[in-house]
């Protein structure tokens, strides 16, 4: 028979038995300590990025610092891609093409500074303008090379390499340099330009170094392509028949090869300089639309002329090519004179092709692309006016903006010039309406 003692003993033994196993339960062991550490990291690395949005909402930290913000948007992004059935993707690109660029005597004399040559004065307006544009291309209508070759002189060019940092200035990422003067120099004249070229990071496509003719020029901006093309239908330096490959002249096998380059390419659209010069005419020749035409008929969406220094006219239409596929063409017969001879009232005037090319990409709901539709936005160009000092300094005016700063009080043309930008205004507004 159990005693009271003995219940009483087994009672305290069980608490401290109790009291023990609590002990053992409350002891911490390293995997706890794990544990914490974990969501301690957590919490801070989400603290973090937490202090790294609120300075990104506030301006102070880029996008790309943001790692839990940009992960969330892409996880994001590919659940509300996955519940549309189909998306529509816009694209847009902004173009301007410049006229001819070249450098008289005088205008070289006017620009030396020192032992070098600075061509940026009175540019400050057109270099503005061409800031919003999102790719800019010119003819470059001389050669660019070493002084030893002597500089311009009448109707022979070359420009010193100085010239390449005002293009660069002015946006100009690509130049067409298959014109009437790319020979003044010769091939010394021709392999320097392309050198010269390149080490100023400028493309260019028109001369050639050698046989192997330089692939024309492929620019991707926007998720749009476009392809670059330059020819010319002469040579102010008659070319021996084994240097026919240094100059692209027109030819429509040429053409047609060119095209289908950049077809292969998958280009959106094709843009061809075509230097037909038809000097200080401000009528288009037969000839000059005629060539326009076989290029239209090869595939070429956009043609710019050049070598005529006046503004010639434009032309735009839906024309069906060879392979029963819809074109939109353009064409401004001559842009004038960006950088040149500028002696008449005629010369002065210059324009600026300004183009959007646009892109919608229609999709389905795996991301595969099911209809793509291009199409381009011809904008009235701009209208350019430059004046010569009498030192041979030249400033160059946006016409409208400079007619409106005058009617405002707020130019320093004079009233002769007023009345020659608004003439020439006129005479532009007529050729393209």
């Amino acid at each position: 028979m159990r005693t009271g003692r003995a219940y009483g003993q087994m009672d305290k033994d069980m608490n401290q038995n109790d009291q023990k196993s609590k002990i053992r339960k409350n002891k911490i062991m390293p995997k706890h300590i794990i544990t914490m550490l974990f969501w301690m990291i957590i919490a801070i690395f989400i603290i973090y990025q937490s202090v790294k949005l609120v300075r990104y909402t506030i301006g102070k930290e880029d996008k790309e610092n943001m790692w839990l913000y940009n992960s969330v948007n892409s996880i994001m992004k590919i659940f509300v891609k996955n519940t549309n059935k189909e998306t529509t993707e816009e694209y847009s690109l902004k173009f301007a093409g410049l006229g001819d660029i070249y450098v008289t005597n005088t205008m070289i004399n006017s620009a030396k500074n020192g032992t070098s040559y600075d061509f940026s004065q009175g540019i400050d307006k057109i270099k503005e303008k061409l800031e919003s544009f999102d790719v800019v291309v010119a003819s470059l209508d001389t050669p660019v090379s070493d002084k030893s070759l002597g500089y311009s002189s009448k109707s022979i060019y070359n420009a010193p390499v100085e010239l390449l940092d005002t293009l660069k200035q002015l946006k100009i990422s690509a130049v067409a340099t298959a014109t009437a003067h790319a020979m003044d120099k010769n091939v010394d004249g021709i392999n320097a330009t392309i050198e010269n070229l390149k080490n100023a990071s400028i493309e260019q496509v028109g001369i050639n170094s050698n046989s192997e003719k330089n692939k024309p020029i492929v620019i991707s901006k926007n998720e749009i392509k476009l392809g670059i093309l330059s020819y010319t239908t002469k040579s102010n330096i008659k070319l021996s028949k084994n240097q026919t490959y240094l100059v692209n002249i027109l030819d429509e096998s040429e053409v047609k090869s060119d095209v289908e380059y950049l077809k292969s390419q998958n280009v959106d659209y094709i843009i061809a300089y075509l230097n037909d010069p038809n000097e200080n005419s401000l009528l288009t020749s037969g000839s000059q639309k005629q060539n326009v035409e076989m290029l239209f008929n090869n595939g070429i969406n956009v043609v710019l002329g050049t070598g005529s220094m006046v503004v010639q006219g434009q032309v735009e239409d839906q024309i069906q090519i060879n392979d029963d596929t819809t074109n939109h063409i353009y064409s401004i017969y001559s842009l004038g004179d960006f950088f040149g001879n500028y002696t008449t009232s005629d010369n002065k005037s210059s324009v600026i092709a300004n183009i959007e090319f646009t892109k919608k990409v229609k999709k389905n709901k795996k991301g595969e692309v099911e209809d793509t539709v291009i199409d381009m936005k011809v904008n009235t160009p701009i209208f350019l006016w430059t004046t010569l000092s009498t030192n041979n300094i030249k400033t160059m005016y946006i016409m409208q903006d400079e007619i409106s700063a005058y009617n405002n009080d707020n130019s320093k043309i004079t009233q002769k010039e007023y009345k020659d930008i608004t003439n020439a205004n006129e005479r532009l507004k007529e050729l393209f309406k």
